[in-house]
């Protein structure tokens, strides 16, 4: 008889409508249940994923044990009911192709509902929260698990329905440890020094207030530079031309790069190890659920600065291995420039926080996150 504690358990994601699967260029959370599909996978459990179409990716195809089914596309935009009609569009469409299974994970709005439609044979409703609820979780209450992937999210998963605690598991986005590590050579702490952001260009990742920031620093520190990277258009949820109007105007002649949005990992680690310091300012308070972004800087060893959105709490400490300063103050650029000048003018505080950030990082590699999501598959589905 086979043990249960090592059946191999069938588990189906399907995926949202508007992000492809790698290596077509996605999100970081699609991106993040690619990886663990594939990591399922080798550990000998049967997954599929149900995504999107992509121009040059199969409608149907085998990847490493994992098999994917591409179907419905479309695209992303500005008004978020025109977007959650999509969503339910697509998961009508889509809900045929979910095989039977143990477990089928989803992060779409509407899919939780719909996957109801096919029964019991569909397996156990693993609903991922990303991101903030906006009034669904009571229509959750029939889904199996609520997954939430912080604290914060958590929290607002039960400010809308207490009674979805025992459904609750707080596990976290992973990281690919085996790709952001610090370099082979320290970073340089005299001379010519980079800050470097990485993730939308947006008012709601507050990247003006950086740039502002930046340019109080610059004045005492000309040997300072600034990038930032990621996407700025709007169907790559940028902020648009408006957005970068403004920041180009609040740049001026200073020496601050904007950049394209890097999706190979390994080209945004060699990205990371280029700089010296990590800002990370979102002012989301109800949009950001985890930060990748900072926690991947931190693996790197770069000392980073965020704002203090209740999401960053489940691995910055502050003062111990990142700063963090005051979003929510009259004046939360010159609070910024005071924290990021702490690490810029002490190379050994900055030395600490980045060795100590890439301590913590190493929690959230893909083999530890992935055992830890088994573990809650297995404690679902039961015997």
């Amino acid at each position: 008889m086979t043990d249960p504690a090592t059946k191999p358990l069938r588990i189906t994601i399907a995926a949202g409508p508007f992000f492809p699967t790698p290596p077509a260029p996605t999100g970081a959370v699609q991106r993040a249940w690619y990886d663990l599909a594939l990591r399922f996978a080798r550990r000998g459990h049967h997954v599929e994923v149900v995504a999107v179409r992509h121009e040059g990716q199969p409608a149907e195809e085998t990847v490493e044990g994992v098999h994917i089914v591409r179907r419905l596309s479309m695209k992303q935009g500005r008004n978020i009911w025109i977007d959650l009609a999509k969503d339910l569009v697509a998961c009508l469409l889509t809900v045929s192709l979910l095989p039977k299974a143990d477990v089928v994970v989803t992060n779409s709005f509407w899919m939780p509902l719909v996957a109801r439609l096919r029964g019991r044979s569909i397996g156990k409703i693993y609903v991922s929260i990303g991101r903030f609820p906006k009034g669904q979780i009571k229509l959750y209450r029939s889904s199996h698990r609520l997954h939430a992937v912080s604290k914060a999210i958590e929290e607002s998963i039960l400010a809308e329905d207490p009674s979805s605690g025992p459904r609750i598991r707080i596990l976290p986005y992973p990281i690919a440890t085996e790709v952001f590590q610090p370099p082979a050579m320290p970073r340089a702490s005299t001379g010519e020094r980079t800050i470097l952001y990485t993730g939308r260009i947006h008012p709601e990742k507050g990247v003006h207030l950086l740039v502002e920031a930046f340019a109080s620093l610059r004045a005492t520190r000309p040997w300072l530079k600034l990038r930032l990277v990621g996407p700025s258009t709007i169907t790559e949820g940028g902020g648009g031309e408006p957005y970068l109007a403004r920041l180009k105007g609040l740049i001026g002649d200073l020496p601050v790069e904007i950049m394209p949005p890097i999706y190979g990992r390994q080209a945004l680690a060699a990205e990371l190890h280029a700089a010296h310091f990590y800002c990370y300012p979102s002012l989301a308070e109800r949009g950001e659920s985890f930060g990748v972004a900072p926690l991947e800087a931190m693996a790197t060893g770069l000392p980073v600065v965020v704002s203090n959105l209740a999401c960053f709490r489940d691995f910055v400490r502050p003062g111990e291995n990142g700063l963090v300063f005051d979003h929510r103050a009259s004046n939360p650029a010159e609070q910024l420039a005071q924290e990021l000048a702490r690490l810029i003018d002490d190379p050994a505080l900055a030395a600490r926080m980045g060795d100590a950030g890439a301590s913590t990082a190493t929690a959230f590699g893909y083999e530890q996150v992935a055992d830890a999501y088994l573990a809650d598959f297995r404690d679902l589905v039961g015997p």
